[in-house]
């Protein structure tokens, strides 16, 4: 499929506001749990110079300009001026610097196709989710090459390792052989064992000196998936109160399901949806997709594509195409 070549809209400029934002609270350094020893960074058999190296050089990440700040008052509305998720508030900012809403997942498993997907659709996309514990050939070196590319292009690093066990249990998983908390800058988590699985989250991003954000599973795209509306609404009521939950995995194959987590979400939180394909209806494992226009406008801030785009002839001009329906349907919201 090849990108059609138009003109982008541009926001009006006699809306957009001056005024720096607030700075948002670190909700990594809000933190009240002491550190773990057993979590410390000596203690960590993977964790080496190279590492510290790539910690001190690309963290935090995906930093965008002033201007894009400034503009994302006037485009994102009261999902900008509402929002105290740091993370939040620089996808915000990358999406209108990139003119995209649009997460590549990047489900392969191999780190050489990796690297040359972000190569061919980098310039289109403001989030990479991965998967790290499918990639048969990983390696630290390696991976933290991956990072490095994604981020020099201005890509936020997703890793959708879904939590679910109590607090203590997933700080030390954000630590272990992946160490994903020194590279990724945004996990996904069910709300399952309870709230306190966000504080030990982040206090793994703690016990490295790093942030991040927190993506709780409201909905699902699947078929037979047993998140119900009672489900979503308590998940909702919880994460809109917890500090390090940066918003919800909604149902893109749904736009109505999409405008009732919405309603339910407000203006404090985002929400982020897979299941989304030019081409609409089922696949294959009992995914179903949405249309990508439709998501946005139903209240979708991160369209989560992976096989509409990795599996295409033309990676980029696809990618690219998908970023121009996405940043013209949120101009139009």
């Amino acid at each position: 499929m090849k990108a059609k070549n138009i003109a982008k809209p541009k926001a009006n400029a006699s809306k957009i506001i001056s005024k720096e934002p607030k700075k948002p609270v670190n909700s990594a350094n809000a933190m009240d749990i002491p550190a773990d020893p057993l979590m410390s960074r000596s203690s960590c058999p993977t964790f080496d110079m190279r590492r510290q190296s790539y910690e001190i050089r690309y963290s935090p990440s995906f930093r965008a300009t002033k201007q894009a700040e400034r503009m994302s008052a006037a485009i994102w509305g009261d999902l900008w001026s509402s929002n105290q998720s740091v993370f939040a508030r620089r996808y915000m900012a990358t999406a209108i610097e990139k003119e995209t809403l649009v997460c590549l997942a990047a489900d392969l498993r191999t780190m050489g196709d990796i690297r040359s997907l972000i190569a061919e659709v980098g310039p289109y996309i403001a989030c990479l989710k991965l998967h790290v514990d499918i990639v048969n050939d990983w390696n630290i070196d390696g991976w933290m090459d991956i990072c490095k590319e994604a981020k020099d292009l201005g890509v936020a690093i997703w890793e959708d390792r879904k939590f679910a066990d109590i607090g203590r249990v997933s700080r030390q998983q954000m630590a272990g052989a992946f160490d994903i908390r020194s590279w990724a800058d945004i996990v996904t988590a069910h709300l399952i064992s309870g709230p306190d699985i966000v504080q030990g989250l982040q206090n793994g991003w703690g016990d490295v000196g790093r942030e991040g954000g927190v993506l709780l599973l409201a909905q699902m795209s699947s078929r037979g998936n047993l998140l119900n509306e009672e489900y979503t609404t308590t998940v909702v009521e919880y994460g809109n109160k917890i500090e390090g939950v940066l918003g919800y995995i909604g149902n893109g194959s749904e736009p109505d399901a999409i405008r009732v987590l919405r309603n339910m979400v407000g203006p404090t939180r985002m929400i982020w949806t897979p299941g989304i394909n030019l081409a609409t209806g089922d696949g294959v494992a009992g995914q179903r997709y949405g249309h990508p226009r439709e998501a946005v406008l139903a209240g979708s801030d991160c369209l989560i594509v992976g096989s509409g785009i990795h599996q295409s002839q033309n990676r980029g001009e696809v990618a690219a195409e998908y970023a121009r329906i996405s940043w013209e349907a949120l101009l139009d919201r």
